[in-house]
């Protein structure tokens, strides 16, 4: 296939060399490197191509000359591939999608930016796939079901007719919905799953047939509850929070009283230890902290 773009790849583990192979073989860009966050960076050249510091990409492959493609999985249930997604974006950099060849797409669906869409995936009439989703292969999204923002899609995936899939979702092999299923944001299926209902509750772990609650949140499921996924920073030795409590944590914990700090940062929500309860911050957001 003739080349006619330019292309850097954001990530160099196997799936960085696996969208190397497959924009190099099935797409009209030319791969002119790799860029990585700087503390992961171990070598100056990956599959015949210069390896260079994220941090400085704009630099060398200015945004006006090159797309990029953020070649990451589903690490921190999606949000890793979501932040470095978003700092391109910022940089200026439209961000390529691929669409195998050996894919089904009807002529008017609708596919976002930073989308990988492997090899034989059936995409029906009017079905909406939104930026940054993965599909790997052999999944069937049938008659105008949304895949929202930021969601991965393992392989054999069979989903029916006007569902709606909340963003950061990721779904195991071979899981199943029927028609008109919505799965709430952050929702994780394990493989098999098999669900004719929709799945209201955000940042749930679902498994079986029928798919059934498995007591733990999503956030644990993935290790992100504890770490910097809450935006917490250290003031004075004492973890605090900065960002908007978790759909989950509102959904399932509204109406929980806390003590709070009284600090003059309306952000300044102390953590005492991981069992987080939901309260009104100054500034009127729903704000979480320890008790």
């Amino acid at each position: 296939m003739e080349k006619s773009k330019k292309l850097i790849i954001v990530g160099t583990g196997e799936f960085g060399e696996t969208a190397f192979e497959y924009f190099s073989a099935d797409s009209a860009y030319e791969v002119a490197g790799f860029a990585v966050e700087s503390e992961f960076r171990k070598a100056n050249e990956m599959m015949g191509c210069p390896v260079v510091e994220f941090e400085a990409m704009e630099t060398i492959f200015p945004p006006i000359e090159y797309e990029a493609f953020v070649a990451v999985t589903y690490i921190k249930l999606n949000r890793v591939r979501m932040r470095l997604f978003q700092e391109c974006k910022k940089k200026g950099y439209t961000c390529a999608s691929f669409v195998s060849p050996y894919t089904f797409r009807w002529n008017n669906v609708e596919i976002g930016e930073n989308c990988f869409i492997f090899e034989n995936n059936t995409l029906q009439r009017k079905v909406k796939i939104g930026d940054n989703v993965v599909l790997h292969s052999g999944n069937t999204i049938s008659h105008q079901t949304v895949v929202e923002d930021h969601c991965w899609l393992a392989p054999g995936g069979n989903i029916a007719g006007l569902c709606n899939i909340g963003r950061r979702s990721f779904l195991g092999t071979n899981i199943t919905l029927g028609d008109n299923v919505s799965l709430a944001e952050d929702t994780v299926l394990g493989a098999g799953a098999v669900t004719v209902k929709s799945l209201k509750e955000p940042g749930l772990v679902w498994v079986g047939c029928p798919a059934k609650k498995t007591g733990k949140s999503a956030y644990e499921q993935f290790h992100i509850l504890e770490e910097n996924f809450l935006g917490g920073v250290k003031r004075n030795g004492v973890e605090e929070a900065r960002i908007n409590i978790l759909p989950f944590w509102r959904a399932r914990m509204d109406g929980a009283v806390c003590y709070a700090s009284n600090s003059s940062d309306s952000g300044g929500w102390k953590f005492k230890s991981l069992s987080w309860v939901l309260h009104k911050g100054k500034c009127g957001e729903d704000r979480v902290c320890g008790c």
